[in-house]
């Protein structure tokens, strides 16, 4: 089984994360003996790892080897729904509620591990349109 794949960002399995959060404890609690702490960039990690590991249903499927085997391809002409927040100039929620409409496409959004993946093609097509909208 492989722990941590690159895709676009990283899909990191239940088990390395929890791993992660115990070893940025240990350090913090090692930090703190000497008057430190983590910086605020691990600690926003620290928490993100902890809220997606505690966020898992009991009936959710959250292997990486589920994601990897299911053709780590499709997502290489894809971008997550922050990135694509960021080139429509929306909220993350805005792309998730277009994601769950079908706004991309039929079979262009698809999510995986809680987050959304949107073809690059499909995106760009709704990026013209929504511009032509705007422009009438």
């Amino acid at each position: 089984m492989v722990d941590v794949e690159s895709i676009v960002g990283v899909v990191i399995s239940d088990s390395a994360a929890r791993e992660l959060v115990s070893a940025l404890d240990m350090l913090d609690r090692l930090a703190a003996r000497i008057g430190q702490r983590l910086s605020p960039q691990m600690a926003l990690i620290r928490r993100e790892l902890l809220t997606c590991t505690s966020r898992v249903g009991t009936s959710a499927d959250t292997r990486t080897e589920r994601v990897v085997g299911a053709s780590v391809a499709q997502f290489e002409a894809s971008v997550d729904s922050l990135t694509a927040a960021e080139q429509l100039g929306i909220t993350r929620d805005g792309v998730a509620w277009h994601c769950r409409r079908g706004g991309f496409g039929e079979g262009r959004a698809s999510k995986v591990g809680g987050r959304w993946f949107i073809d690059t093609e499909a995106l760009a097509k709704f990026r013209e349109n929504r511009g032509h909208a705007q422009e009438a």
